[in-house]
């Protein structure tokens, strides 16, 4: 563990922690996946059975809603991802006992357009074994590929036509933003104990009693980037003492204003470290770029030849052929720029400034800093 009990970069990518998951509701407008060091470990390294599948039950409505963000024809598509994917397994295991022992500092993922609780799973299940309790929210606003309400109804991603004029689109995406912050203030309020939503869930229960509230992180990718950051501008932040932001490849168009600019946060921000893709970056308009210089950051770093979703499982669990296919693949290797960002997180999250220097020195083919 890392300076204030946060996760330390020097033990590896995955810590040794076994890592639990489970699915829950806070109160009945925010579905959080929940990851989470655990006591009881996979029997062998070899025996995946027990492990949590990547494409979660019900297995048809996440595949179809996949099938539905690419475009693709549905019915052959949900058959072709069926074999491709379903059988896919986490890092972790349903329902393990939590290791309630120390201190969980907590980490609050917001995904990005057509992401869902598990797109990330990977990212989650290494901050989970180095110690961190990690509430990935699977957005009720549309934005997901696919997700259920709390009745069990289907929801699936619901984009702005291509008639929409630009103000319109952008009107959508602030509405879905606001609430993405209302959900995400509700799981603040929750570990606060604001609210009672959990007092029946021996679980989330256990978890909740052993969270650190001085060790709170927001994280997201991609639109999930621009959420923290909308969070961050609103009023619910002032005095909520967060410890870290930690932007992915953030896409703040949604958040500019007439003039180019995205406004001044509420309050002094959270010590912040905003991790840009190269090839993503190479295709944002100057006005885009320079949201991203400007957003106060204690590190901006770019990950070179990293497309968009590298920081997403999709790069790493699935077919090369069918990454290149729908246009997702890096350049350079996408297993060590996965690699590389995981440790830069860890020792950020860990404020251990001289491991994260001798990282970007060890690695200075892969990642600059973006000024």
């Amino acid at each position: 563990m890392g300076a204030g009990g946060a996760p330390s970069a020097t033990v590896g990518l995955f810590g040794s922690s076994p890592v639990g998951t489970t699915v829950r509701w806070i109160g009945t407008d925010v579905n959080v996946r929940v990851f989470y060091p655990a006591i009881v470990a996979v029997q062998s390294e070899g025996d995946s059975a027990q492990r949590a599948r990547w494409i979660p039950d019900p297995q048809s409505v996440y595949l179809r809603g996949y099938a539905r963000f690419l475009g693709l024809d549905v019915r052959p598509a949900r058959w072709l991802f069926g074999l491709l994917f379903g059988s896919l397994r986490m890092e972790a295991v349903e329902n393990l006992n939590p290791d309630v022992s120390r201190r969980l500092p907590v980490v609050i993922f917001s995904h990005g357009l057509g992401g869902t609780a598990t797109a990330y799973a990977k990212l989650c299940c290494s901050l989970a074994s180095h110690g961190c309790l990690v509430l990935a929210l699977e957005h009720q606003d549309g934005s997901a590929s696919a997700t259920l309400t709390v009745s069990g109804t289907p929801l699936y991603y619901q984009a702005p036509t291509p008639d929409d004029s630009e103000s319109k689109r952008r009107h959508i995406r602030q509405e879905q933003l606001d609430q993405r912050c209302r959900e995400i203030q509700r799981v603040i309020e929750w570990l606060n104990g604001v609210t009672s939503d959990s007092a029946e869930d021996a679980l989330l229960e256990s978890l909740l009693q052993a969270v650190d509230p001085q060790q709170v992180t927001l994280c997201g990718h991609s639109f999930g980037g621009a959420t923290v950051v909308r969070w961050c501008l609103s009023s619910q932040a002032v005095g909520v003492p967060l410890k870290h932001c930690i932007l992915l490849d953030p896409w703040l168009w949604p958040l500019l204003q007439a003039d180019g600019r995205v406004p001044a946060p509420a309050a002094e921000p959270a010590s912040t470290l905003m991790i840009i893709n190269g090839l993503f970056l190479k295709r944002l308009t100057p006005v885009e770029r320079r949201a991203l210089q400007t957003w106060p950051a204690v590190h901006r770093l770019v990950l070179l030849g990293a497309a968009h979703q590298v920081q997403s499982d999709f790069e790493h669990r699935l077919p090369r052929v069918f990454v290149r296919l729908v246009r997702l693949a890096s350049r350079n290797d996408p297993d060590r720029l996965f690699d590389v960002q995981t440790e830069l997180i860890q020792a950020f999250l860990g404020d251990d400034q001289e491991h994260f220097n001798r990282l970007l020195a060890r690695h200075r083919d892969l990642v600059n800093r973006f000024k």
